[in-house]
């Protein structure tokens, strides 16, 4: 809101109040300028003062009619630059998760070629492949559960090639709830964090298992996996970001804070990732979101 405009406004509410004589016209436009700064102060919307009278009252009211349709226009404004600067943000952060599954897909795939020199590599391929099909392909933001579930099994499969009996995993999903429409590759990078943070300290035998069902109303899936761990300190700080400078070069971490921002963004504070874990006891992974059945958006 202008400075001067309000200095000038007030100021000839004062002369007006000081006049000799203070007609019903008058009046009205004085008490309907109150109100209506009133109502401004507080956020509600405002609609146009009618003018009572033809003196210095009625120019105030042309004068806050003016910057009323003024400071309307500036929220309409901002809300459109705030939806277009969240959109914005939204897909830098599918671009920026993307290239960095897709590298370390192609490291595995080139290190097992290296040691093991079979046939099976077109097979690898084929399923990153399928992989590569559904991350780059499309518009949608969203997609049924089951596409995203059969997107996770590919990567699981791709991963029980890479490294055979070492690994093992497990869906274990509510059937009625598969045509629910989440993010798009939203789990996947999660898997690929324990992987990359789980494995190295797991037992022999490295255990994912997802899980999806209703909990009062909202979908819930979670990811368990018998991992290293971390400490549930640490684990807060990864999520909210606040460990960002320590773990500079940690690149797999972004996918946790990637997906945290996309669900916030999309559905709210009440929906997000929780993580629970401690050193040497592996890590769950509880995602939190809206149902919402499959329609055509």
């Amino acid at each position: 809101m202008n400075h001067v405009i309000l200095i000038e406004i007030f100021f000839l509410i004062a002369s007006a109040l000081f006049a000799a004589q203070i007609s019903k016209g008058m009046t009205a436009n004085i008490l309907a300028l109150i109100d209506g700064f009133q109502k401004i102060g507080e956020g509600e919307a405002v609609e146009r003062i009618p003018c009572k009278s033809g003196d210095e009252t009625a120019y105030l009211c042309k004068k806050f009619n003016e910057m009323n349709a003024q400071l309307k226009t500036s929220i309409e404004q901002a809300v459109v630059s705030r939806t277009q600067r969240e959109k914005a943000e939204y897909k830098a952060l599918l671009a920026q998760m993307n290239p960095h599954f897709l590298y370390n897909a192609l490291e595995g795939i080139s290190a097992m070629a290296r040691m093991r020199r079979q046939t099976e590599i077109s097979d690898a391929i084929g399923k990153l492949a399928g992989l590569l099909r559904v991350s780059l392909s499309g518009k949608e933001q969203e997609i049924p559960l089951s596409m995203e579930l059969t997107y996770v099994r590919q990567y699981l499969e791709l991963m029980k090639m890479v490294y055979g009996t070492r690994i093992e995993w497990d869906i274990i999903s509510e059937e009625e709830l598969e045509s629910v429409r989440i993010p798009k590759l939203l789990l996947q990078p999660l898997i690929e964090n324990s992987m990359v943070h789980g494995f190295k300290g797991a037992p022999d035998l490295f255990t994912i298992v997802v899980v999806v069902r209703e909990d009062n109303g909202k979908l819930m899936i979670e990811l368990f996996d018998n991992g290293k761990g971390m400490k549930q300190e640490l684990a807060d700080q990864i999520l909210n970001g606040e460990a960002a400078e320590t773990l500079s070069d940690d690149r797999s971490h972004i996918g946790i804070r990637s997906i945290q921002t996309r669900i916030r963004m999309l559905y709210g504070q009440a929906y997000g990732i929780r993580l629970e874990c401690s050193e040497g006891n592996g890590m769950i992974v509880r995602l939190c979101l809206p149902i919402k059945e499959e329609t055509n958006v």
